[in-house]
């Protein structure tokens, strides 16, 4: 099934495994076939790519070698405050959620969850910026 997004989506996929983000891209290429999806595979990267472009959302894992997603999840809302940052995790605990939620994130979402989780929280938080 397929929902059309905005015609200038632009998604910012931050992991340091391949294979993830080629799989979130797959995913989003399916649910949003009008948007753009660019990868970074390090939180300092993803700053850069921040820094130097423009992105209505960005996936960013939690756990990366370097700077942290925590790290730079605050780099980005100091670059872009309206930023929606959608953090990916393979770790589930709530207070992990919360800390990162604290600090700016959209959303946080369970690598093990289903793809319509991370899906729609995409959309919500383009949703929220553009609203």
């Amino acid at each position: 099934m397929s929902f059309p997004g905005p015609p200038q989506y632009r998604v910012l996929i931050v992991d340091d495994h391949a294979s993830v983000r080629q799989g979130v891209r797959r995913l989003l290429s399916d649910y949003f076939q009008q948007g753009e999806q660019a990868e970074a595979s390090s939180g300092d990267e993803a700053i850069e790519m921040v820094r130097n472009g423009r992105w209505d959302v960005v996936i960013l894992d939690v756990n990366m070698p370097g700077t942290s997603g925590l790290a730079a999840l605050r780099a980005m809302r100091e670059l872009d405050p309206s930023l929606p940052v959608v953090m990916f995790s393979m770790f589930p605990t709530e207070q992990l959620a919360l800390r990162f939620m604290a600090a700016g994130a959209s959303a946080y979402i369970n690598k093990g969850g289903s793809p319509e989780e991370l899906v729609n929280a995409v959309r919500s938080a383009v949703h929220r910026r553009t609203a």
